[in-house]
């Protein structure tokens, strides 16, 4: 297994999704059907996505999983092949996402990406390739952690929305505007109740629409 944290992929030129963060590693490539990274050679169908330790996996294909705000995350534990029999159901990678945990002082952080097509060179475009017209994407987002009762219990909490507007060409109708709005959120709750007992509550989701 690879641990992969947050100091190390937080400048890296990669998409701010750690589904993808899994492409850093040599043996993990895009899989050329489409369907996510292939992990030596799986299809990306034979993935599985845990959140905490709780499996947010989409149950019906298996393709995709619920989406963290980026800044929420602490780490990114990566394993391929033998692993433990916790990890069930899956023949290509397991990703395991650590989220942010608080502790005794209080943080935050905000950011923002904005990009379109007048901030991007034009793109190559193949001969049957369909027409492309406009695109603009906000994607901006925060977390606040600190203390409940200090040195006993914790909050975490992240937000973030992004929106995707884009034309397509529908051919014989012309182009045509697609939208996408989704709304990530997560939040931990965390309580050291003695030395031998620590108790975790996590929540995570992403409600997403296209139009």
């Amino acid at each position: 297994g690879d641990d992969l944290l947050r100091s190390e992929f937080e400048d890296l030129p990669v998409d701010r999704d750690y589904r993808n963060l899994a492409i850093l590693l040599p043996e993990v490539n895009l899989s050329y059907l489409g369907d996510g990274v292939s992990f030596s050679g799986a299809t990306g169908l034979d993935n599985r996505y845990f959140i905490d330790g709780m499996d947010v996996t989409d149950p019906l294909r298996g393709v995709q999983s619920t989406i963290l705000p980026y800044n929420f995350i602490e780490a990114v534990e990566v394993r391929s092949g033998g692993y433990e029999a916790e990890y069930r159901s899956s023949l290509g990678g397991v990703l395991n996402v650590v989220t942010l945990s608080g502790n005794d002082e209080f943080r935050g952080s905000i950011f923002g990406f904005y990009a379109n097509n007048r901030l991007a060179g034009e793109p190559r475009q193949g001969a049957l390739e369909p027409e492309k017209g406009d695109f603009a994407s906000y994607d901006v987002g925060g977390t606040v952690s600190g203390p409940l009762a200090r040195g006993k219990a914790w909050f975490a909490l992240a937000y973030n929305p992004a929106y995707t507007e884009e034309q397509v060409e529908i051919p014989g109708t012309g182009l045509h505007d697609d939208v996408t709005r989704r709304h990530s959120f997560a939040g931990k709750l965390r309580w050291h109740a003695n030395d031998d007992l620590d108790l975790h509550l996590s929540v995570a989701g992403d409600p997403t629409t296209r139009d």
